[in-house]
């Protein structure tokens, strides 16, 4: 018999978990034979059954209550002790919210697995440690996970809660209506488990049950809500602008204002009505109740569902309710508003009692709120320490909402430059790039987040610049005044509110080079015209430092370096020392007194056909082309931002090594030569065009290694190769078409074209 028990018992628990339900009909038609106790431990409710299905599933198939991995008694016996309470505070809500004894007395005098006693829902889950935070749904609609009493639990315990006194005999349907009818009542109560192979009592412990009804044996009266009303509902009340700010339309906010709504409502967690009661001062609050705070009663023993209320507002706010009343009282900002709190009698919506109230509502700034603020709270005129300025970085807050927009309520950050625009900055603590987080200066009273945005625009060539750009512009600029205006927005459709002119003195560090000077110095420190020494290009081995800044832009300050052509333009040059190629490090001239390090850059672009050249290529090109007269332009600019900051026009005058022309003279022509007079060489060099064509070419392959060049006599060294001619005539077509030496060997050159083409002409007159 025992056997045949043991196997009814498994067998239909593994039916309970898998079913949605098993009723005490389906127990007997399964032939249980057991005592009734063994009967009642397997008849759960059928919303119990449902609640302990996920974990009874889940237990089954890990393999938890098999033979194997029975929970052991000890085990039991320790989760009893250690893991239920000795005291539990059961919430009003959730007595008078149980509308059936399933799943909320489950387990309470009378015995079911000890698998559901967390079931959602339930009493006995809140005698769990566990329940402490863990979600609850009345009568357990949202079928929240089961809270096991021990983890791994096999089934096989049942258990009860055994309540003493009058409800020792009552269960179900019954116990749950003498329990709202005591009311407000602390049980005694005794929490047993069994074995449920032989029902022995395997562990038991002693607990105490405050239930809180929804009434102390007798509901709130008429007269007990009329003297609620006028003892615990306040006069006046002032409602803080984020409460308002932070409302949305669909929260709690304005339940019950200008609307009818039960009255046990009245103190919900972010609802306008709660700070009307006495005993929300000091209670937690949470915008749009987001927090779910306990509600606060407006009268002690309200039975739900017994009274309503609602809260007019008088005025144009009558008629709205819900979202439309929210962006009106927004809109209105900070006002006062006459009120009657009215409770009424639900069975027949007659009036009970009635107050008259004032709401001050702390609303958000309007535009004309925000218009008076720009007139009254920011200054005229600024002026802005120089170490305010030095000390600020390009990440920093200094320049925030300068030629950008940002919100409004920002506008007095600590860091900020737009900070010192506000009457309220004097005596202010202020920390450079905000590192200290001093607290922000409101620009406007009750200035609600996102509402309006703003900008300081700054006039002239700052217009277009902002962030790290603007803060090394105006670093460049050192000290200097700037106009602006401030302009305020409407966050919701960008429409100018309001704007000011403003004057910003900003003081630069004495360190800076402003833009001025610098134009003053490229006009007076640099020469309108040099002469540079032939020794000074023919004994430059490399384009740098020679050329450097010629053609190609680099940092100002090294304008003066030695070995450079452009230390020559200085007006400091003369009687400096020099060395070739820079090799002695003389000190540099500097083109600006002061000139600090990274902030202009230059380059002196040469005319005509070196435009495009720089580096190697331009050095042998002015070599090649020897003593000649370049115009050029001295360009130096912003580095932050690459403007021009100031240019000059110049002349320089390179004087070439003569040794060139000096070589071509003491070429010699022999004639008996018959090789010499080879056609093709004779007519390249009677092209003018292509020998000029080829003049850098050559030019670039002669350079050797800057030890001048050096041809060898024409038409004697035949067999070097055919083009020999062509190249040394290529050299003549390259010298300078100005100077009286220059006319000199032009001359000389032609005579020598002509004797050639003669003796060509001969030659081949004889052949035929």
């Amino acid at each position: 018999m025992v056997i045949r028990n043991k196997i009814f018992v498994t067998a239909l628990f593994s039916t309970i978990a898998l079913a949605p339900a098993v009723s005490a009909a389906e127990v007997q038609s399964m032939g249980a034979q057991g005592s009734a106790q063994q009967a009642s431990a397997v008849q759960a409710p059928a919303n119990v059954v449902n609640t302990a299905n996920t974990n009874s599933m889940a237990l089954t198939e890990n393999g938890a209550g098999s033979a194997a991995q029975t929970t052991s008694v000890d085990a039991v016996k320790t989760a009893v002790e250690q893991n239920i309470k000795d005291h539990v505070d059961v919430p009003t809500s959730y007595l008078a919210n149980a509308s059936q004894a399933s799943p909320f007395l489950a387990g309470v005098n009378q015995v079911i697995p000890f698998e559901a006693f967390g079931g959602d829902g339930m009493l006995t889950r809140l005698l769990l440690n566990s329940s402490d935070g863990a979600p609850w749904s009345d009568n357990g609609t949202a079928m929240n996970p089961a809270l096991l009493p021990l983890a791994n639990l096999s089934h096989d315990y049942t258990y009860e809660v055994d309540l003493n006194g009058d409800t020792a005999k009552l269960s179900g349907a019954d116990l749950l209506s003498y329990l709202k009818t005591q009311g407000t009542k602390t049980y005694q109560a005794t929490v047993k488990v069994y074995s449920k192979a032989d029902n022995s009592l395997v562990a038991s412990k002693n607990v105490t049950i405050d239930l809180h009804g929804a009434t102390a044996n007798t509901s709130a009266t008429t007269d007990d809500v009329k003297a609620a009303v006028d003892q615990n509902i306040k006069s006046s009340i002032d409602v803080p602008m984020g409460y308002l700010e932070n409302a949305n339309g669909v929260g709690p906010f304005l339940a019950g204002v200008n609307q009818v709504i039960p009255f046990e409502a009245f103190g919900g967690d972010g609802m306008l009505t709660r700070l009307l009661l006495n005993s929300s001062d000091g209670a937690p609050w949470s915008n749009n109740g987001t927090a779910k705070n306990p509600a606060l009663a407006p009268a002690a023993n309200l039975n739900k569902g017994t009274y309503t209320y609602e809260v007019d507002l008088n005025g144009d706010t009558t008629k709205l309710s819900g979202n439309d009343l929210l962006n009106y009282l927004k809109a209105q900002g900070t006002k006062s508003y006459q009120a009657t709190v009215k409770v009424y009698n639900a069975s027949d919506n007659s009036l009970v009692t009635s107050k008259n109230v004032t709401i001050n509502l702390n609303g958000t700034a309007t535009k004309d709120d925000v218009k008076s603020a720009v007139n009254q709270n920011i200054k005229s005129s600024i002026d802005v320490p120089a170490d305010y300025l030095e000390n600020a970085n390009g990440v920093g807050p200094f320049l925030a909402g300068v030629n950008q927009v940002i919100p409004f309520e920002a506008f007095g950050g600590d860091g900020m430059l737009t900070r010192l625009l506000l009457n309220s900055s004097d005596g202010a603590p202020w920390s450079n790039n905000g590192t200290a987080k001093n607290p922000a200066l409101a620009p406007a009273a009750n200035l609600a987040n996102g509402t309006y945005t703003y900008e300081v625009d700054l006039n002239g060539d700052t217009t277009k610049l902002s962030g790290n750009d603007l803060l090394n512009y105006l670093k460049a600029q050192g000290t200097k005044a700037y106009q602006a205006t401030v302009k305020v927005y409407n966050a919701s459709d960008n429409s100018l509110v309001t704007s000011k002119d403003v004057t910003i003195n900003l003081h630069g560090s004495a360190t800076k080079t402003s833009v001025d000077t610098v134009k003053s110095a490229v006009n007076q420190n640099i020469k309108d015209t040099i002469d540079v020494p032939a020794s000074y290009l023919k004994n430059a081995d490399k384009a740098d430092p020679f050329l450097a800044g010629v053609n190609q832009v680099i940092p100002f300050e090294a304008f003066g370096g030695d070995g450079m052509l452009t230390r020559l333009l200085l007006n400091s040059s003369d009687g400096a020392p020099w060395s070739d190629n820079g090799t002695a490090m003389n000190p540099a001239l500097l083109p600006v007194e002061n000139l600090t390090n990274g902030d202009y850059t230059y380059e002196v672009d040469l005319n005509g056909e070196t435009t495009k050249l720089s580096g190697s290529e331009l050095l042998t090109y002015l070599k090649d082309h020897g003593t000649n007269t370049y115009h050029a332009t001295v360009k130096v600019y912003n580095k932050a931002d690459g403007s021009l900051v100031a240019s000059k026009d110049v002349t320089i005058n390179l004087h070439g090594d003569n040794s060139v022309s000096g070589n071509d003279s003491n070429m010699t022509i022999n004639p008996s030569n018959p090789s010499s007079n080879n056609s093709g060489n004779i007519a390249g060099m009677a092209n003018k065009d292509v020998a000029k064509n080829m003049a850098v070419k050559a030019g670039s392959t002669n350079t050797n290694n800057g030890q001048g060049t050096t041809e060898k006599p024409m038409l004697a060294t035949r067999a070097e190769n055919d083009g020999s001619m062509t190249k040394s005539q290529s050299k003549q077509g390259t010298l300078p078409e100005t100077g009286e030496k220059s006319t000199l060997w032009i001359t000389f050159a032609g005579i020598i074209t002509t004797l050639i083409s003669t003796v060509g002409l001969a030659f081949k007159f004889t052949q035929r």
